[in-house]
């Protein structure tokens, strides 16, 4: 081997050494980003939510649902099909129907056709806000935000507690409820080494504290701390429905120990949903 090929050789070794090293340091930077990018995303999208403003019914659409058919429908066939929505011309405003005995009044006209105008906004809107959220969950669905303000914990939530979803933000647990559906809803999260980092903190809950859940809806699901403890791993009776709407958080437990085989526990019960 010859000198300029042990150069070359040597130089690759340390790059890929001084590449190893920085692994650990890019994927811990990977993460943390990542959980910053999808709270801000759910944030706005909840945002959205809060400003579409429900749907404005004109006289006609009222007239319709009366009968029983859908206001989607409606919208389209009112602006799209209704011979009494278009812009009038000023010359023909004294002209009536067939058959009819009364004008129909131009400032009525200019209004039915605002009504429909605002309900097709507000439909693209809703269709946005949809396909933002889609893609935004594609990887990490994010099912909602959790929030615990007695130590300053605001996180999604991943749906599944897969490795790669814990190592992002705090995660529900399969086949355990939801705030939306009922029974108790569990959520996992690292206890990390880092202060204020994912469940760091989560020892410093104390019973009568809050936790709040809001979906993808926008609806908060408000809860009171009832229990702190410490449990085995394999106390899975933590899990169990117990009929009663409530949160479990759980996370590794002593900090700081390489897989320990204990857990923190913190159960909440479900005291109002608006």
């Amino acid at each position: 081997m010859s000198k300029q090929t042990r150069n070359v050789v040597s130089i690759l070794l340390f790059v890929l050494g001084l590449a190893i090293m920085a692994f650990p340091f890019v994927m811990n930077a990977y993460v943390d980003w990542k959980q910053v990018d999808l709270l801000e995303q759910q944030m706005i999208h909840l945002k959205d939510m809060q400003e579409v403003e429900p749907q404005v019914t004109s006289p006609v659409e009222l007239e319709i649902i009366e009968e029983g058919d859908e206001v989607t429908v409606l919208v389209d066939e009112v602006a799209l099909d209704a011979p009494g929505n278009e812009v009038p011309d000023e010359s023909h405003q004294d002209v009536q129907e067939e058959g009819s005995n009364t004008s129909v009044p131009p400032g009525q006209l200019y209004e039915d056709q605002g009504h429909v105008e605002q309900a097709q906004d507000v439909q693209v809107q809703q269709t946005e806000v949809r396909n933002s959220q889609k893609k935004s969950s594609k990887a990490y669905p994010v099912e909602g935000l959790l929030e615990v303000p007695s130590i300053n914990l605001k996180m999604p939530i991943l749906k599944g507690a897969s490795l790669e979803h814990l190592n992002v933000s705090a995660s529900s647990l399969d086949h355990t409820g939801k705030p939306w559906v009922g029974g108790n809803y569990a959520v996992a999260g690292h206890r990390s080494m880092e202060y204020g980092k994912h469940f760091n903190r989560l020892n410093e809950v104390a019973v009568e504290d809050q936790i709040t859940v809001t979906d993808n809806e926008g609806l908060v699901y408000t809860y009171k701390v009832i229990s702190t403890q410490i449990v085995h791993e394999r106390d899975v009776w933590v899990l169990q429905n117990r009929g009663i709407k409530e949160i479990t958080l759980i996370t590794c437990d002593p900090v700081g120990v390489k897989n320990p085989d204990t857990r923190l526990v913190v159960i909440g019960e479900l005291q109002e949903q608006n």
